[in-house]
């Protein structure tokens, strides 16, 4: 019955990529890689200028409220002086 096992199996080397791809899957393999490579860039491009919109918009907010700041001031400023004002008139 020993005549009828198989021998031993030798181990399969990987083939190449050139040797196992037909020029067509390689073609379409490269296109797959640049696609996938220009669509990386392009995230990377747009979360670096959507971090920079919102930079200025943060920018204009700060400069908004220290605005509003200012004019609350003055608007608080002039309310102190016209009662000063008043006050002074029940004098006389």
């Amino acid at each position: 019955m020993s005549h009828l096992t198989p021998g031993p199996v030798k181990p399969l080397k990987p083939l190449p990529l050139g040797l196992w791809a037909s020029p067509q899957t390689r073609l379409y393999m490269a296109f797959i890689g640049v696609m996938l490579y220009a669509y990386i860039l392009f995230f990377i491009r747009t979360i670096f200028y959507k971090s920079q919109r919102l930079d200025q918009v943060g920018a204009m907010v700060m400069k908004t409220e220290q605005m509003i700041h200012r004019i609350h001031t003055t608007d608080f400023n002039m309310a102190i002086n016209m009662e000063r004002l008043d006050n002074g008139f029940l004098d006389y």
